[in-house]
């Protein structure tokens, strides 16, 4: 049955297409990308060539190295090193009970309610980051060294700032966060401070592991 398929091919088409497998990855892609045109003139391997999983793979892999913008890059880092610093720090080491000694609230806030407290805490401190990266660039501060050092005042004078509201806003006792600043105080602030660091630490690690060459 092999033997008949090669009959079926032309020594010239042959040829070609033993040339064509020492073609580059850039011209492969621009030759395989349905958005770039066919391999060849013939109609049944246009449409093979569109749908193949090469040519998915290839169009997806260009797009991701080539045509991702800094922001999806810097996302893309960030979320990565949230979700890592996270598992390990909490889930792992368990660090919010041995700092705060409130295994209770501990409990309540990363088991009871994770997947709420997982989004809010990963807008939170991406909020932190931000608010520090902006005032590093505010002081042409380009050290990642003195970024950290920003990135760990700047969460405390934030964190501080919602221990003191929370502990005199005089508001119901229910909520959350004003039993954990009562009860935890400023070891809230210093545990804020620890892993919002780690998290960018970590951030800046991975970006230049898979972005920077």
């Amino acid at each position: 049955m092999k033997c008949q398929c090669l009959t079926l091919i032309s020594p010239t088409t042959t040829v070609k297409h033993r040339a064509s497998s020492k073609i580059s990855l850039a011209r492969l892609y621009n030759r395989c990308n349905p958005l770039k045109g066919p391999l060849t003139r013939s109609v049944p391997f246009r449409i093979i060539s569109k749908w193949s999983l090469s040519a998915i793979f290839l169009h997806i892999y260009f797009i991701s190295n080539r045509k991702m913008t800094i922001w999806s890059k810097r996302w893309i880092s960030y979320i990565i090193s949230f979700t890592f610093v996270t598992v390990i720090c909490v889930y792992l080491l368990d660090l919010p009970t041995i700092i705060s000694q409130a295994p209770d609230l501990v409990n309540e806030y990363y088991y009871k309610k994770a997947v709420q407290s997982f989004l809010y805490d990963l807008i939170l401190v991406a909020t932190y980051i931000a608010i520090s990266m902006y005032i590093a660039k505010v002081f042409n501060i380009e050290s990642y060294a003195y970024q950290t050092v920003v990135v760990a005042l700047v969460t405390m004078f934030i964190s501080s700032s919602f221990m003191v509201y929370f502990q005199h806003c005089g508001c119901d006792p229910r909520i959350f966060f004003i039993r954990w600043f009562k009860r935890v105080g400023f070891k809230a602030v210093l545990y804020d401070m620890g892993l919002v660091s780690s998290i960018y630490i970590t951030m800046i690690a991975i970006h230049q592991k898979l972005f920077k060459k």
